[in-house]
């Protein structure tokens, strides 16, 4: 009973009207229109500007697969030997740029902030170079394949003689004298133990991490465009499974919508051919129109929604966004229907 005075207060212009089935099943189908298509166009929008973020890194994708790549079946032990040079190479740099600090102390012997700040930045300064010195040293004499490369690089000979074994000598050199300076110092101007350890740590700290440098360098370009494929085709997937859960969303609130709509006007129905039989007027005819069945108004109701809320064209690679034609759309949809 409140029901049908709701209906009767709400809805009054359409019981008085003779075509108010008709008239009312139009209002019926704008509330669809109105509810589906706000939601749609704000989806369509989030889905285009991922559409365009796939291509982008579909290209970026697609060059990364023209260089070199880690086999699965390598990937686990080269992605720990990495990993192991890496921290070697860390720990020794590291305790290499302490130990350059310490020995820095030979050249600014005067106290102050000054001298701290001088040793700190005569220490960073001979630590970065030796790392890519030793490295390319260890590079030109080696000289051994990359991960899966069949033709070795030539041996730059000119490199080797004219830069990178004067200056490995010029680089020992300069640290056996200033490591023998410092153990002096310390030892009160005789070179005993201490001279003899701070020569050979600070000469050979550089040659250990400029080795483990070279060792990861060789596996370290194909192991990073590896894991730049993974994380681009993850990223790719997560926004294509996101534009499909939009375009699912929006299938599921159309057909939220269609039902509730198609429930709400057999309701007005039965209370309008109620009231045409209690005040004799003659009863409405739907036949022929979409409002005469439930699939005919779902089918009505597809094709506006199609015309109005065209789905952006499938993005590449499409196997990742399936095809959303409306052709494609209006099975789907009428599947869910039926």
């Amino acid at each position: 009973m409140l029901r049908h005075q709701y209906f009767r207060l709400r809805f009054n212009q359409w019981f008085r009207n003779q075509e108010g089935l008709k008239a009312f099943a139009q209002q019926c189908m704008n509330w669809i229109m109105r509810s589906t298509l706000r939601l749609a166009r704000r989806l369509k929008k989030r889905n285009e500007q991922l559409s365009g973020k796939i291509t982008q890194l579909t290209k970026e994708l697609n060059t990364r697969l023209q260089y070199q790549v880690i086999d699965a079946d390598d990937f686990a032990t080269l992605q720990k030997e990495i990993r192991n040079y890496t921290l070697i190479e860390r720990c020794v740099i590291i305790a290499e740029g302490f130990f350059n600090f310490f020995a820095a102390k030979a050249i600014f012997n005067f106290s102050g902030w000054l001298a701290i700040i001088a040793q700190v930045i005569f220490s960073l300064v001979i630590t970065w170079v030796s790392i890519p010195l030793f490295r390319n040293l260890y590079l030109q004499i080696i000289n051994e394949n990359g991960y899966k490369r069949e033709d070795v690089e030539p041996r730059n000979w000119k490199k080797l003689f004219f830069f990178l074994i004067p200056g490995a000598i010029i680089y020992e050199a300069g640290m056996f004298s200033l490591c023998k300076l410092r153990g002096e110092q310390i030892e009160g101007g005789n070179s005993g133990f201490i001279t003899t350890l701070m020569i050979t740590v600070g000469m050979l700290l550089p040659v250990i991490a400029g080795y483990f440098a070279y060792e990861r360098r060789r596996y370290y370009s194909p192991y990073i465009n590896t894991l730049k494929i993974n994380n681009l085709r993850n990223l790719i997937a997560r926004m294509g499974n996101r534009i499909r859960m939009n375009l699912q969303r929006m299938e599921n609130h159309f057909k939220q919508r269609g039902q509730e709509l198609w429930a709400i006007f057999n309701e007005f129905k039965t209370y309008k051919e109620n009231y045409n039989t209690k005040h004799g007027f003659p009863q409405e005819s739907l036949s022929g129109h979409f409002a005469e069945n439930q699939e005919r108004f779902i089918s009505e109701a597809i094709k506006r929604y199609n015309k109005d809320a065209i789905l952006p064209e499938p993005v590449n690679p499409t196997i990742l966004v399936p095809s959303m034609e409306n052709q494609e759309l209006d099975v789907r949809f009428k599947e869910v229907f039926n």
